[in-house]
């Protein structure tokens, strides 16, 4: 009987066959590791993203939210009455805030950004605004302290 594979062939053959199991073997187990490695840097990454963003909305709120607390102070210690418009205007104008509205359980309100409909001269139209029937009004009833409400949207 004829062999079609010399001694050479053989090795050679079963040298490369080991050759490429190792080779693929090996490629195997360095995809995992990288896999692992890179799993682990981008949830390290995507953590340390989080927790910026997060710093960063909390430093935001804590700032805008300032001028509110300071209005709300100065009206308990000198019991303001009249010019509430004035009062809602200097607080955005000192805070850098673009709106502040303040509302009173009777349903007056006032806005630091007059309107011609609904607010004319900074003093709300309760036929065009009632800040009794918005969520932060009603939500803010509930409070006893500076709270923040959830986002809502306007025009």
């Amino acid at each position: 009987m004829k062999h079609f594979f010399g001694f050479k062939a053989v090795l050679i053959s079963s040298t490369v066959v080991i050759f490429l199991l190792a080779l693929a073997i090996t490629s195997y187990i360095s995809i995992y590791q990288l896999e692992e490695v890179v799993k682990a840097d981008v949830i390290q990454k995507i953590s340390n993203s989080a927790s910026y963003e997060t710093e960063s909305i909390e430093n935001y709120v804590i700032k805008n939210s300032q001028p509110i607390a300071d209005l709300a102070e100065l009206y308990s210690k000198y019991g303001y009455n009249d010019r509430h418009e004035k009062h809602v205007e200097f607080a955005a104008m000192t805070g850098g805030l673009s709106k502040v509205t303040l509302g009173f359980i009777d349903g007056r309100s006032y806005s630091s950004k007059p309107s011609n409909e609904s607010f004319p001269g900074g003093i709300g139209r309760i036929e065009k605004y009632d800040p009794r029937t918005r969520p932060w009004f009603q939500y803010g009833l509930t409070q006893s302290q500076l709270a923040m409400s959830d986002v809502f949207f306007t025009k």
